[in-house]
């Protein structure tokens, strides 16, 4: 198996610093918040929040992937579904 970070790896390293450095009670806030208020906003502004979310945990999703067992990946895939699904509900 390769080790050797992936382009997509290197230039996500210092946004992934950065969260890292951000403390884990202000990141799962701001989580929480824009999974409520996307939930809560009808329209393009709560569309727009959801698939945003779900862009971050794709994003994140991608770096764990090779060592997630499936039953990992499928909750994760399904996650990431139901928000675009709720996005494009919104948005329509």
């Amino acid at each position: 198996m390769n080790s050797e970070p992936t382009a997509f790896e290197r230039a996500s390293t210092p946004w992934l610093l950065r969260l890292h450095a951000a403390p884990r009670w202000l990141v799962a806030l701001v989580l929480v918040a824009t999974l409520v208020t996307g939930l809560f906003l009808q329209g393009p502004v709560g569309g727009a929040l959801l698939l945003l979310l779900a862009i971050f945990l794709s994003w994140l999703a991608v770096f764990g992937w090779r060592q997630l067992s499936l039953a990992s990946r499928l909750v994760r895939l399904a996650t990431v579904g139901l928000l675009v699904i709720a996005a494009l509900a919104r948005l329509t």
